[in-house]
Parts: structure tokens; C-alpha cells; sequence
């Protein structure tokens, strides 16, 4: 198998995090690679603990009854409701399915570090 050329000029996308800062503040609420600073819900753990029998079932993959519990929820078709693993995938999914690499992009910064390296 051969390598595709593109991944020699391929550089890592910094997400920060606690782990990017030097002698972070325990004051500081980072968000920006998604740790949630007072921890998880105890409602959410509630919850795991019940689904743990299934968790060896593998989810629907068109996610059937989570878009049509948001088109309720949210009074819009489940077609235009688009459910994907985090905001990457999303973002990576939408630019295979609208962008060429010839499309101009304009990304503002600073910004989340996908953007530039999906378009």
C-alpha cells in the first residue's frame, strides 16, 4: 500500500486543553478541547449504569430513533437532522460533501483548528 502524497505536508491540528498551558490557573475554565470543568452529570452516570447491559450492541448507525426524538423536540423533519460523532466528524463530512479542493475557503482566526485542515 502506498502512502498518499499529501500526508508529508499533513501538520497536527492543536486542540489546547489543560495539557497545551504551562502552570495552568485552577481557576481558568478551559472549553476548548471539551473538558467539562465541573465534571460528569450525575444523571448522565445514572443512565450509563442502566444501559450497561447493551453496551456491547453497536448504535444504529443512521441514528433512526435520536433524529426522531430531536425532530420532535426540535419541530423539524429528521431529514434535515444531521448526527455525527463530535463536531469533526461533522465538520470533515460537510466539507466532502460541499467543498473540492479548488473551493475558496475563508477561515477567521483564531478558530477551531478542523476547519483548516478539513477544507
Amino acid at each position: 500500500m502506498k502512502l498518499n502524497q499529501n500526508i508529508a505536508s499533513h501538520k497536527p491540528v492543536s486542540h489546547g486543553g489543560r495539557y497545551s498551558v504551562k502552570n495552568p490557573s485552577p481557576d481558568l475554565l478551559d472549553f476548548s478541547s471539551n473538558i467539562n470543568p465541573l465534571g460528569d452529570s450525575p444523571m448522565v452516570r445514572r443512565y450509563l449504569k442502566r444501559q450497561l447491559g447493551s453496551i456491547s450492541e453497536y448504535p444504529d448507525s443512521d441514528s433512526v430513533n435520536l433524529r426522531k426524538a430531536l425532530q420532535w423536540y426540535c419541530k423539524i423533519p429528521h431529514e434535515q437532522i444531521v448526527i455525527g460523532n463530535g463536531a469533526t466528524e461533522i465538520i470533515y463530512n460537510f466539507c466532502k460533501a460541499f467543498l473540492s479542493k479548488k473551493t475558496p475557503v475563508l477561515i477567521p482566526i483564531p478558530t477551531f483548528g478542523e476547519y483548516e485542515a478539513a477544507a
